[in-house]
């Protein structure tokens, strides 16, 4: 897996920069030369240097005229309005929110990235649930899509706790939900907490309109890809069974 690094907004030179970890496959289309991506947010972890995540989303039909396939890449960059968005009230868009957003979200994006769940709840304040709806990045990312990320289970499974059922449906910027992001880095036990709180989001798309499932193959989760093909496979189409079939075969996953 080659590894892409590339910087992003940065607030100041006195404030922390967040942005994505972010890793980059590439593939080629035979027949059109074209590059599809996918682009999927991950919490960088301790550290909090953060990179972009460029994923391939490449066709998988065999039949030699493309032209009726819709490209995933025509669906990476969905427009805003569609996407099911956390609160961005504390983006710091406006010269008066950049406070705020130092005083509060650039806190809490540590508290996610380590795990500090003793540092995230005061942080939250009276009314949690508010804030776990809000993105404390500019890429729209909440709390939760951090600390999955991150893979901190502990700290995943005490905010799912103070969390609706609608929450963990809020997609990020590139329309990922954080189930999406357990999918890609594996993490079968925050995959579960999530479920048993809200059991559809195995099918809720993300990035390039592909499932969980599909982002798990393409990371090469071969126990995380299991799981979710047994706990969807009643409810895909013939393109993504398509699909998971040729990427399980380009990342060393068919027949594990």
């Amino acid at each position: 897996m080659k590894r892409k690094l590339s910087s992003d907004d940065d607030l100041d030179s006195n404030s922390t920069r967040f942005d994505d970890d972010a890793y980059s496959k590439q593939t080629e289309d035979d027949s059109s030369g074209q590059k599809d991506t996918i682009v999927v947010s991950l919490a960088a972890g301790p550290q909090l240097d953060s990179h972009d995540l460029v994923l391939p989303a490449e066709s998988s039909s065999t039949d030699a005229d493309h032209s009726t396939t819709q490209s995933p890449q025509n669906q990476n960059h969905v427009p805003t309005s569609q996407l099911n968005s956390p609160n961005r009230s504390l983006l710091p868009y406006k010269s008066n929110n950049r406070d705020q957003y130092r005083l509060k979200c650039v806190p809490l994006q540590k508290a996610a990235l380590t795990g500090n769940l003793l540092e995230a709840i005061p942080l939250l304040g009276d009314v949690p649930q508010w804030m776990l709806r809000t993105a404390i990045t500019e890429r729209d990312q909440t709390v939760l899509h951090l600390a999955t990320g991150a893979k901190k289970v502990g700290f995943v499974k005490e905010i799912v706790k103070l969390m609706e059922p609608d929450d963990l449906k809020l997609q990020d910027r590139n329309g990922n939900t954080a189930f999406c992001i357990a999918a890609a880095v594996g993490s079968l036990e925050i995959a579960k907490l999530m479920l048993d709180k809200t059991p559809n989001l195995l099918t809720l798309r993300g990035a390039a309109n592909v499932l969980p499932l599909f982002m798990a193959a393409l990371f090469g989760k071969t126990e995380m890809t299991k799981f979710l093909y047994d706990e969807t496979k009643f409810h895909l189409t013939d393109q993504d069974l398509a699909d998971l079939f040729f990427k399980s075969i380009t990342t060393d996953l068919y027949g594990k």
